[in-house]
């Protein structure tokens, strides 16, 4: 993700990098991170809405 960013070939300011897991009983396991340009990345939380 942090290539995609430095190389400049898209045009964002960061990328977000969702990762899901379906467990037993319909059950979801969920993470998500952003990245930036200059390389930084953050675990992002995620909220469940009804």
């Amino acid at each position: 993700m942090h290539e995609l960013l430095a190389q400049g070939r898209i045009s964002a300011t960061f990328a977000c990098l969702l990762i899901v897991r379906l467990r037993l009983f319909r059950r979801l396991d969920v993470g998500a991170y952003v990245s930036t340009p200059e390389g930084g990345m953050q675990s992002v939380t995620v909220v469940r809405e009804r």
